[in-house]
């Protein structure tokens, strides 16, 4: 999940308890950025709380891109 993926989806997160130890070197800085925001919560956001149409299209463009 990336920075944009959080601010639009955000609103569908529920509190949950993350492990804020675990490294994630391999993130890009957008990715890291989201990570640090549900860190911050904590929150958890489910994919399944993500409309699928949305979902497709989001991995459809990873591919595309």
């Amino acid at each position: 999940m990336d920075q944009a993926a959080w601010q639009q989806w955000k609103h569908l997160a529920v509190p949950g308890r993350r492990d804020s130890s675990v490294k994630h070197s391999y993130l890009n800085v957008s990715e890291r950025a989201a990570l640090t925001a549900v860190l911050a919560g904590p929150w958890m956001l489910e994919q399944e709380r993500i409309p699928l149409v949305e979902a497709e299209r989001a991995i459809a463009a990873a591919f595309d891109g």
